[in-house]
């Protein structure tokens, strides 16, 4: 561009690990996460707000992710189902079942948190 900047455009096709594509069908949840009205509102308002850098992030930060805190609870849930049902766990971690790795950062303490 005659101002100095560019543009990139980048396209890609996603897959459900199933290998069907998403494109146009979208995809619907397993597990439904749904916002109250009142959620939803003080989103709308955080979209809204006229904030800027650092402060913006602490906004959002402060509004919670409540979507991903189902998911967390999901495999949490997970993992007590698993316990219940284990066999004796691998010797070598790599044998293990992806769901345990996921849920052995969950619960990992070292691990940063988003």
């Amino acid at each position: 561009m005659k101002n100095g900047a560019a543009m990139r455009l980048t396209t890609a096709k996603y897959y459900t690990p199933s290998h069907r594509t998403i494109h146009e069908n979208g995809v619907e949840p397993t597990i439904v996460s749904a916002l109250t009205s009142q959620e939803e509102l003080r989103i709308s308002q955080w979209r809204q707000s006229n904030t800027a850098g650092e402060a913006r992030s602490l906004d959002l930060a402060n509004l919670g992710d409540l979507q991903l805190e189902r998911a967390t609870d999901v495999l949490k849930g997970l993992m007590v189902y698993q316990q219940f049902n284990a066999a004796p766990a691998p010797a070598d971690p790599k044998d293990a079942k992806p769901i345990n790795n996921i849920i052995r950062k969950l619960n990992d303490p070292d691990v940063s948190k988003p």
